[in-house]
């Protein structure tokens, strides 16, 4: 169990990715009627925002202000000052991806680009790291690496599933 927690821990990205993934599946199974495209797109889009930014942010945030020159070195860089700012732009990350879960679809988009390009950003840091041979338990990395790449994806497609469609191309009843 030890092993388990150290590993959720570590691995924060793909183990929030997991866990939005099973309680939006048990979210969609424990409705009874048929559910609707938009209703999918939202449930998706606030799991993700709530478990894949919000709460992995804010996990983030708690590590590097609190072990700072323990989250440097299993980052791959060298301890410096600089932690506490990574940790308040976290929690600023992790603030706007929560209140997005739960807000309009104007804040929830905003919400997505700040987690897209922050969760991109580490991905990029993390496969130069990888090339560099600075990974210690590679194959975990790299599936890390992973959810931080496919999450976003997964975000922008929630959205656009929570969009309602447009009906400005549809013909009015007055003119058909």
């Amino acid at each position: 169990m030890d092993t388990f927690i150290t590993y959720f821990f570590t691995y924060v990205e793909l183990s929030m990715l997991a866990v939005a993934i099973l309680l939006s599946a048990i979210s969609f199974i424990a409705r009874h009627k048929q559910i609707s495209t938009l209703e999918s797109g939202n449930i998706g889009i606030m799991y993700m925002l709530l478990f894949c930014a919000g709460l992995s942010f804010l996990w983030q945030a708690v590590f590097y202000a609190t072990l700072p020159q323990t989250a440097a070195i299993a980052q791959g860089y060298l301890p410096s000052p600089f932690e506490w700012q990574i940790s308040a732009a976290y929690v600023g990350i992790a603030v706007i991806a929560l209140i997005g879960a739960f807000s309009s679809t104007r804040f929830r988009l905003a919400a997505i680009l700040l987690a897209t390009a922050v969760m991109w950003g580490q991905a990029t840091a993390k496969l130069y790291l990888g090339a560099m041979g600075q990974i210690d338990h590679v194959m975990l990395d790299y599936l890390n690496m992973g959810a931080q790449i496919i999450t976003p994806f997964l975000l922008i497609a929630f959205y656009r599933m929570s969009r309602p469609k447009s009906t400005q191309n549809q013909p009015s009843a007055a003119t058909a």
